[in-house]
C-alpha cells in the first residue's frame, strides 16, 4: 500500500454493542469516510451501533452470531483472514483484546500492516491473556495508546517495535456541539448520572454504597444508571438491600447519552480501572461536573480539577463526600461545568484524525522494514486454507 487515501482500511472490533471502544470505532470510521477514505468495519457480532455505520455508507461485516469477548477464537480469526483477502484490505486497525488477537492471526504472513489501539488497562486479564496480548502487540506495526500510562507500558514492552503514539480521546465535533447546546434542565434536586457497562471494573457497586450515604442529606436524591451488562441483576439486588428502590433507576442501554447528559447535576465515574472514558468528555462538553475515580487516564482528562473532582478508586466515603460537595454547592458545580466545557472544546477531534492518518501512512514503511528483517524467518506464522475453518473449540480465557 502506497497511499492510504486510496487504500481499503478495515477497522476490527469485538462487536457493535454500545461501549466506549465501540463508539470510538464508529466515530473513527465516520471521520475517515468523510475524509474520502475507503473504510469498512468487521466484528464478531453486530449491535445497536450497526445502523449508524450503515447510515454513513460504511460497509459492516458481521462474522459470527455471538460476540467473541475476552478470549481467542481461531474461527473468528479464520473468517477475518478470508474477509481481508476477499476485500483486498491494505491496512487493519484492531480494537479490544479478542479482535486484536484475531486480526494479528488473520494478517500473519500477508504483509498487511496492523495497527492496534490500547483502550484500557484490562485488569481482568490472567497470565495467559497477557502473554497473548504481549505477543500480538509486539508484532503490530504501530500501537496507539489512549493514556500516557498505556503509552509508557507499550514502550517498555516493545510493543509495535517501538512505534507507539499517545492519541488522547476526543469526541467528534457533532457530539460535542449537540451536548453543549442542550439546556441544563436539571429538574431541580440532586440528580446523579452514571454511564457505562455494568461490569465489576466500572465500580457501580461503589456508587450505590455512596448513594446510600447521601439519602439522609438529600431527600430528593436520584441516581440514573445508563448501561447494561452481566452485573445488572446483582446491582439491582444491591440497590434493594440498601433501600434505594425509589432512588436508583436502571435505564439500560441508551443511544441518546448526549441528550440525557444535561439532565444530570453531576456525572459519577466510580471505576476501579479505566482507559480514557469518552463519557467523561461527553459530560464536560455538556457542562456537567464530574466526580470520578483517579483510575487509568481519567486524571489526564480532569487535569488540576478542571471539570471535576477526583477520588481514590473504591473509596465509598470519598466518593460520597465529593458528590455531596458538588450537589450542595451550585456555584462550584457551575465553575466545574464551565471549566470542563472549555477543556472538552480544546480537544481537537480533527487534529486527532490527522494523527491517526499519519500513523496509517507510517505503518507501511514499518511493515516493509519488518518484513525485510524477518525474511526467511517466519516463526509462529499461522497458515490456514481458505476452504475450511480451523478445527477445535475456541480458546476461552
Amino acid at each position: 500500500m502506497t497511499n492510504t487515501s486510496s487504500a481499503r482500511l478495515l477497522l476490527v472490533v469485538d462487536s457493535l454493542d454500545v461501549g466506549g471502544a465501540e463508539w470510538h470505532v464508529v466515530e473513527l470510521a465516520g471521520a475517515l469516510r468523510r475524509r474520502g477514505r475507503d473504510v469498512e468495519v468487521a466484528c464478531s457480532a453486530g449491535g445497536e451501533l450497526e445502523p449508524r455505520l450503515e447510515a454513513a455508507g460504511i460497509r459492516v461485516h458481521v462474522l459470527g452470531t455471538c460476540r467473541v469477548r475476552r478470549r481467542t477464537s481461531p474461527v473468528y480469526a479464520w473468517r477475518l483472514r478470508r474477509l481481508v483477502t476477499a476485500r483486498e484490505v491494505e491496512l487493519v486497525h484492531a480494537h479490544v483484546f479478542a479482535s486484536e488477537v484475531a486480526a494479528a492471526l488473520a494478517v500473519a504472513g500477508m504483509g498487511i500492516p496492523l495497527v492496534v489501539t490500547a483502550h484500557s488497562e484490562a485488569c481482568w486479564m490472567g497470565p495467559a491473556s497477557r502473554r497473548w496480548l504481549d505477543l500480538i502487540r509486539r508484532r503490530a506495526d504501530h500501537v496507539i495508546a489512549v493514556t500516557s500510562g498505556l503509552a509508557q507500558r507499550a514502550l517498555a514492552r516493545g510493543w509495535g517495535g517501538g512505534n507507539v503514539s499517545l492519541v488522547a480521546t476526543a469526541v467528534a465535533r457533532a457530539t460535542a456541539v449537540a451536548a453543549s447546546s442542550m439546556r441544563r434542565d436539571g429538574h431541580g434536586g440532586a440528580h446523579i448520572g452514571v454511564v457505562g457497562r455494568l461490569v465489576p471494573e466500572k465500580g457501580i457497586d461503589v456508587l450505590l454504597e455512596a448513594a446510600a450515604l447521601l439519602t439522609n442529606r438529600f431527600e430528593n436524591l436520584r441516581v440514573s444508571i445508563v448501561g447494561d451488562g452481566p452485573e445488572r441483576l446483582r446491582l439491582e439486588r444491591q440497590a434493594g438491600r440498601l433501600g434505594l428502590d425509589r432512588t436508583v433507576c436502571f435505564l439500560g442501554t441508551r443511544l441518546d447519552v448526549p441528550r440525557l447528559m444535561p439532565r444530570f447535576e453531576v456525572l459519577a465515574v466510580p471505576s476501579r480501572s479505566e482507559g480514557a472514558p469518552r463519557v467523561v468528555l461527553e459530560a464536560m462538553a455538556a457542562g456537567v461536573p464530574v466526580v470520578a475515580s483517579a483510575a487509568g487516564g481519567i486524571p489526564e482528562q480532569i487535569v488540576a480539577g478542571r471539570g471535576g473532582i477526583l477520588v481514590p478508586p473504591g473509596n465509598v466515603s470519598a466518593l460520597a463526600g465529593a458528590l455531596a460537595t458538588v450537589l450542595s454547592q451550585p456555584q462550584l458545580a457551575e465553575r466545574l461545568g464551565e471549566a470542563g466545557r472549555a477543556e472538552a472544546e480544546a480537544r481537537d477531534f480533527d487534529a486527532t484524525m490527522d494523527t491517526v492518518e499519519s500513523i496509517y501512512r507510517g505503518a507501511v514503511p514499518a511493515r516493509v522494514a519488518k518484513a525485510r528483517s524477518h525474511a526467511g524467518h517466519q516463526v509462529g506464522i499461522v497458515r490456514w486454507g481458505t476452504a475450511n475453518p480451523p478445527s477445535g473449540p475456541d480458546h476461552r480465557i
